[in-house]
Formats: structure tokens, C-alpha cells, sequence
């Protein structure tokens, strides 16, 4: 079974980055949809149903913790990953407060050994998302 991901990003040159950075399909996922807002984003998870979002905090009308916060309620076993500029404290431990799998700065987003932390922190996600729909099946 494919990951299903999510990219959220209101920088169209990054979520474009973001797809060439990772090797989405040999890592047995696929891109089921990008949005540029979080509003947006809502409309297009109910549509394509996600197992993975992975989205930045600063966006305007609707952040990426609001989002956040809202596909958790709409799905709570879906799996997070946040990337942001800001390396301010209290939006990390928000992002933990909502169980992201990992929280990433973008300026870090270089290939090579951030684009392997990037991979890492979406094998996690894919692993724990694995575990979650596994828990499912068994109960």
C-alpha cells in the first residue's frame, strides 16, 4: 500500500522543491495533492484523504497549526511533518502538542544530508502511519 502525502505550502517554488527533493515513489508514496493555503488544504484532504500532510506553520487566513489541529480533528490518525522558518520554541512544542512526527526548518532543506533528514522524518511517519492502520486491522 502507497503512502498517501499532502503538501501544504503557500511558497509555490517550495512545494515544487519539496517534490523533486524526495524520492516520493521510490519510497513507496505518492503525491495525492498540493495546496497554497490552509483553507485549501481542508477542501483538497476531504477529496484525496491523506495519510501524510506535511505543511508549513506561516500561511495566511489559516496556519499550518490550525490546519493541523483541524485534520486531527477530521482524522486523528493522520501523520504530520511541519516545515517553517520559524526556529522559535513555542510553535515546535505547539507542533508536538498536535503529535507531529517531525519539525523541520526549511532554510535546512538542501539536498544531500537535509533532503536524508527530510526522507528519515517521512520514513517515520510512514512507519508509524503503517503501525497505526496495522493496530486497525487488529482490532
Amino acid at each position: 500500500m502507497r503512502l498517501r502525502v499532502m503538501l501544504v505550502d503557500d511558497d509555490v517554488p517550495m512545494i515544487k522543491y519539496l517534490v523533486k527533493l524526495v524520492a516520493w515513489e521510490t519510497m513507496g508514496m505518492e503525491i495525492v495533492a498540493t495546496a497554497h493555503s490552509g483553507k485549501k488544504a481542508l477542501q483538497l484532504f476531504r477529496e484525496a484523504n491523506p495519510d501524510l500532510v506535511i505543511t508549513d506553520i506561516g500561511m495566511p487566513q489559516m496556519d499550518g497549526l490550525e490546519l493541523a489541529a483541524e485534520l486531527k480533528r477530521m482524522k486523528p490518525e493522520i501523520r504530520l511533518l511541519f516545515l517553517t522558518c520559524h526556529e522559535e520554541f513555542h510553535y515546535a512544542r505547539k507542533a508536538v502538542q498536535l503529535g507531529a512526527d517531525d519539525y523541520l526548518i526549511k532554510d535546512e532543506l538542501k539536498p544531500g544530508a537535509a533532503g536524508e533528514e527530510l526522507e528519515q522524518s517521512v520514513r517515520r511517519a510512514e512507519g508509524a502511519a503503517g503501525a497505526a492502520a496495522g493496530a486497525g486491522l487488529q482490532a
